[in-house]
């Protein structure tokens, strides 16, 4: 084709067809910037459909770590729940009882003041959208600022969990821990009781739930521990609905991935 289109520029000049020549050369200039053209905008389609192979991946990946992150969730929402129960169920046999009735089980439903369940983002699909530089590729600025918004808020309520939890394995822990405790001529009794950690309040011997009742039921040590069982009940409340605010925002975003992606997963 090349070959052709000299051999006419040759003859023409051969020719002295000047006028004809440049009539031939501008229309020879016209149909290399068309095929430029063309191949521009072959090559811009080309990019393209990577870009959107790429988006269907990212946001599959995303909705992905969305579903993982409220199953997550809903581990954490039985956790606190349950500690809020146990917490409840104490506070109600001291008002019942005036003071704290020591066995097995109450040991059992007090000791919930150490529970904590550790609260991880789920992040993976985003950071790696970040990471490579590709974030415009989500063509759709209310998906990809729901996206940011989102996991902004969502850093946030994780510090604020992660925040709770350290001032409990701080405060409340030690302190509960220490009211459990015995002293003195007592202590040997506590320290030759053989028992992992996990097992401690499941099946205490007998001597053992005296020695714990007798600390616990100190007017000060009373006191403390009620206080101890509010403040550990509330932090778990807290949480609960906390992470039912997370699950709504999870839902809320998974619809708006529905509504601009048919190709999801319901």
């Amino acid at each position: 084709m090349i070959k052709f289109f000299r051999h006419i520029r040759k003859s023409l000049l051969m020719e002295n067809k000047n006028s004809r020549y440049f009539k031939y050369a501008i229309g020879e200039i016209i149909l290399v910037v068309i095929g430029i053209l063309i191949a521009l905008q072959i090559n811009n389609w080309n990019e393209n459909r990577k870009d959107r192979k790429k988006e269907r991946i990212y946001i599959t990946n995303i909705q992905r770590d969305l579903k993982a992150q409220l199953k997550s969730l809903d581990r954490a929402i039985q956790g606190e729940s349950s500690s809020f129960e146990s917490l409840s169920n104490a506070k109600k046999s001291f008002h019942q009882n005036n003071k704290f009735v020591v066995n097995n089980k109450n040991l059992a439903e007090i000791s919930a003041i150490n529970d904590r369940f550790t609260f991880n983002i789920i992040d993976t699909a985003l950071e790696e959208i970040k990471s490579s530089g590709n974030l415009d590729i989500i063509t759709n600025s209310a998906v990809k600022d729901s996206l940011l918004k989102y996991y902004d808020e969502l850093k946030l309520q994780a510090q604020i969990i992660a925040n709770n939890n350290y001032q409990n394995d701080n405060t409340a822990m030690i302190k509960s821990l220490n009211l459990t405790s015995v002293m003195g001529n007592d202590l040997k009794s506590w320290l030759d009781f053989n028992a992992g950690i996990g097992d401690t309040f499941k099946k205490l011997p007998e001597n053992i739930i005296q020695l714990v009742s007798k600390s616990i039921n100190i007017p000060n040590n009373t006191l403390v521990l009620y206080n101890l069982i509010n403040y550990k009940r509330s932090v778990s409340y807290f949480h609960i609905n906390l992470y039912k605010e997370i699950e709504g925002n999870i839902r809320d975003l998974n619809n708006l991935l529905l509504e601009n992606y048919p190709f999801l997963e319901k």
